[in-house]
């Protein structure tokens, strides 16, 4: 009896997680304006939210196993000021999503709202290495094979990749997640090595910003390469960026929805050949 219970509030759990989240984002809406992006969702209730681009401090962009066949993503982001412990509040809860369900292209003109420069040469395909790739490729960094035991089923998928303005991670295996992280926006850095990683010379490289839905951590790594990270990840968080003021942040925004036709990437390659990946592959 007490196992049919348990197995019956499960469901009900379960249910009620799907109801509210379905609840929260139905009917989503998006549009911009001069103060961000601006939200609007709810069925039983209305939540409108305003989005200044620079309290977004990163980008997580997720794909179900049930989405792939039909190429639909979400993408969810860690700003200032909604701390990752709210989940008991609904309105906090739904309000780190920026695209509930979207097709490629509505996923990358999401990122691109928030991170205009990816920091590579190639941003197309730097981002179809990032969402759908698996092991090296456009700069990425994939776990060496001795950290399989960790990652029997998302071996292939986990990697780093560390471009001029980001560090990205990739992991996930019944559900993909990418996370962008602006490497300006990061606020500490550390190596973590437990006993099991030390004896197979692999490390974690956690680069700490504020608590979100976004991952920090890019573990299991090469050892020798993780340090290396790290330190080029600390060189590169300590140049100061200028941000986007609002009124350029519209103009770019407006010319290139304007500009945007259907199904087409809002990111342009670049020029420059120094915008390349950084990770060190040794």
């Amino acid at each position: 009896t007490a196992g049919i219970f348990s197995g019956f509030a499960g469901i009900i759990a379960a249910v009620a997680a799907i109801w509210s989240r379905f609840a929260g984002e139905f009917n989503f809406t998006a549009a911009v304006s001069p103060d961000g992006i601006r939200t609007r969702s709810g069925l039983l209730e209305t939540r409108n939210q305003t989005i200044p681009p620079r309290r977004v401090h990163a980008v997580l962009v997720q794909q179900p196993w049930l989405w792939r066949r039909f190429g639909w993503y979400r993408v969810k982001i860690t700003q200032a000021g909604y701390g990752g412990k709210t989940d008991s509040d609904k309105s906090q809860r739904s309000a780190d999503v920026l695209l509930p369900v979207g097709t490629r292209a509505d996923a990358e003109l999401a990122l691109w709202l928030v991170i205009r420069d990816l920091g590579v040469t190639d941003p197309v395909a730097f981002i179809e290495a990032a969402l759908n790739g698996t092991r090296e490729g456009q700069g990425f960094l994939p776990v060496p094979m001795r950290a399989r035991l960790f990652d029997w089923f998302s071996y292939k998928r986990r990697a780093v990749a560390l471009t001029d303005t980001c560090f990205v991670i990739r992991k996930g295996w019944l559900t993909w997640q990418t996370g962008f992280i602006p490497v300006e926006r990061i606020q500490s850095l550390a190596i973590i090595q437990g006993p099991w990683e030390k004896r197979r010379q692999l490390v974690d490289v956690n680069a700490s910003i504020v608590p979100g839905s976004a991952p920090e951590l890019a573990g299991h790594i090469d050892e020798e390469a993780g340090v290396a990270l790290l330190e080029e990840l600390r060189a590169k968080s300590q140049l100061k960026r200028a941000s986007e003021p609002a009124e350029h942040w519209m103009l770019r925004v407006t010319k290139g929805l304007d500009a945007r036709q259907d199904d087409q990437s809002v990111y342009e390659p670049q020029d420059d050949p120094s915008c390349e990946s950084s990770v060190d592959h040794r």
